[in-house]
């Protein structure tokens, strides 16, 4: 654009504001006011000189001489609002290495502000105007960055001015512009040419084609995308063809999705980024385009990353309407919900499998899914929309609510569960207990008293007893399992020793030698041998034999006698296991261990 065009349409464009602030009530003196403060910009020094506002110092930029530029450029670098003084200082720049390129050269190279963007407007202009001239100028400075940036600049304008003569003077730049400039330069013409883009590239290294085939095709792909494929699949290099093929479809996807969905089975492994370039376009085509090229689990795992990028539910609709009525469909619809969904607006996805359900357009119903991730972040949202339900849907789905309540409210979640029958009040306090024992062990504890479901107290009596001896102590968690029944009671002291063993080997070592035999005893000891018997051998050798389960007895003792041997001569493990109790057979076995796992010192 020539200067005179840029200048008049600046002024036009700060007077076009000037004009609709008078329109809208306000005096022709605050209108001008607001387009510009005043400036002092005479075309001869004084002392007090006049003052112009801005239209009028583009006027003068625009119609000045040589000599007339510095003490513009004075004026305009004393301003103190820094947009307006870059809108003119660019005004300036341009227009000065029109006149004089190389007075405005000089002027930039000495100019305290930002002599980056000057140099850059300067040199620009200058390249486009004489190019030769312009580099041989940017060629002698001194200072490397800054001449950097003029010889990049006078570059630059030459590649977008004739990009197919300047890839034919490429060699003779110097190297540090090559790289960067031979790749725009190939797609500035590329997108006047793409054929002779191409065929110039063909005489690039190997490396340079790999990188530059694929913007070509790129480029190419938006005029032409079949043109483009075709050559695309018959370059030479495997690694070059495949990503100039991916690059054709990711542009042909946006403007025909069917005909490049039949064309991703060329180029394997790109399905799920090239529907996602598509999916900003037309998120229902994306879907399509998944379901019919990936196998069900990549399908679903790829459209959830599509739904993660999306920020529009209604898109999102879209996807799920666009997919066909499938057990894939509905396993995403509900991963969707779990994992993505739910975060955005509980309400409009509950709508929508409302809407779904009615229309029989699910094989399984997402509702809990979405009730229990609702209930969990939102407890009052959650009960509201439940009670919108008929009667018989709200009964169907409140063990989810309640589920999902545990993890908002769980202490409040124990009184409200009451309405429950047995079971769900049980597996609603199993979660309840999840959510406080890390917490508020105590009250976790409360909470387990009440579970009546014997499977469920199982369950949740092992971790009870683990996160309850972290918290407190080990002492006053086996307190508190004295007081449950003996399934139970088992059960939780294997997981208080599990923790115990971990915090202080020796002082659960203690606690166990003063427990009656039995299988909590056993359990506990097995606990124990695992934790000590790489470091104390010996130690677990001793415990193992006090286990009444024979075939756990003898396991544990062999274990310990491998450990031993590595430690000390076999001897020592051979007197321990002849003085001990067991039978002739046990002593049998653990001497044919003895035997296989290492030799006598």
């Amino acid at each position: 654009m020539h200067s005179f065009h840029l200048i008049t349409f600046a002024a036009g464009l700060l007077a076009g504001f000037a004009l609709a602030w008078s329109e809208f009530g306000a005096v022709t003196e605050r209108a001008i006011s607001w387009a510009g403060p005043v400036w002092s910009l005479p075309l001869e020094r004084t002392n007090d000189p006049p003052a112009i506002e801005i239209p009028d110092i583009i006027r003068r930029i625009d119609s000045a001489t040589a000599p007339h530029f510095p003490d513009l450029l004075e004026a305009i670098s004393a301003e103190a609002d820094p947009t307006k003084d870059a809108l003119l200082l660019e005004l300036l720049w341009t227009r000065w290495a029109e006149i004089d390129p190389t007075a405005a050269a000089a002027a930039a190279l000495a100019h305290p502000e930002d002599s980056r963007q000057a140099l850059r407007l300067v040199f620009a202009q200058w390249g486009s105007r004489n190019r030769n001239e312009a580099l041989a100028a940017a060629r002698s400075i001194t200072d490397e960055r800054r001449r950097y940036i003029a010889v990049d600049e006078v570059l630059t304008s030459w590649r977008e001015t004739d990009p197919e003569a300047f890839l034919g003077i490429m060699h003779t730049l110097p190297e540090d512009h090559q790289k960067h400039q031979r790749r725009d330069a190939i797609l500035t013409l590329a997108e006047r040419d793409p054929i002779k883009a191409a065929r110039i590239a063909a005489a690039f290294s190997e490396d340079e084609r790999a990188r530059i085939y694929p913007w070509i095709a790129g480029v190419w792909a938006r005029s032409d995308p079949a043109t483009a494929m075709k050559w695309a699949e018959e370059l030479a290099m495997p690694s070059a063809r495949a990503q100039a093929m991916k690059a054709v479809l990711l542009q042909w996807v946006r403007t025909d999705p069917e005909t490049a969905g039949d064309q991703l089975a060329k180029v394997p492994g790109f399905s799920a980024e090239i529907a996602g370039a598509l999916a900003q376009h037309d998120p229902a085509a994306a879907v399509r385009l998944l379901d019919k090229q990936l196998p069900a689990r990549q399908m679903v795992e790829s459209t959830l990353q599509l739904i993660r990028d999306m920020r529009n539910d209604a898109d999102v609709l879209a996807m799920f309407d666009a997919m066909e009525n499938s057990p894939q469909r509905d396993q995403l619809v509900i991963k969707a919900i779990e994992q993505e969904w739910y975060d955005r607006d509980f309400a409009k996805a509950a709508a929508w499998i409302e809407t779904a359900l009615a229309a029989n357009d699910l094989q399984n119903n997402p509702l809990p899914a979405l009730i229990r991730a609702w209930a969990m972040r939102d407890g009052k949202g959650a009960h509201d929309y439940l009670e919108t339900l008929p009667e018989a849907t709200a009964d169907a789905h409140r063990l989810s609510l309640f589920e999902g309540l545990a993890g908002y409210d769980p202490v409040q979640t124990i009184e409200d569960s009451k309405i429950l029958e047995d079971a769900d009040r049980s597996n609603v306090l199993g979660q309840v207990v999840e959510h406080l024992q890390d917490t508020d062990p105590r009250r976790a504890t409360a909470a387990f008293q009440e579970i009546t479901d014997t499977e469920v107290r199982q369950h949740q009596g092992y971790r009870l007893g683990v996160a309850y001896a972290e918290q407190s102590s080990p002492e006053e968690a086996l307190r508190w399992a004295e007081e449950l029944d003996a399934p139970t009671k088992a059960r939780v002291q294997t997981g208080i020793v599990r923790s115990w063993v971990r915090q202080d080997p020796y002082a659960a070592s203690e606690w166990l030698a003063r427990q009656p035999l039995g299988a909590g005893r056993d359990a506990a000891a097995e606990l124990l041998i695992s934790t000590v018997v790489e470091d104390d051998p010996e130690s677990a050798f001793d415990w193992a034999l006090t286990i009444e389960s024979e075939e756990a007895r003898i396991r544990h003792a062999s274990e310990a006698v491998k450990y031993w041997i590595q430690r000390e001569p076999a001897t020592v493990a051979r007197e321990a296991i002849e003085r001990s109790e067991l039978s002739p057979d046990e002593r049998a076995l653990l001497f044919k261990e003895l035997k296989n796992d290492g030799p006598e010192r």
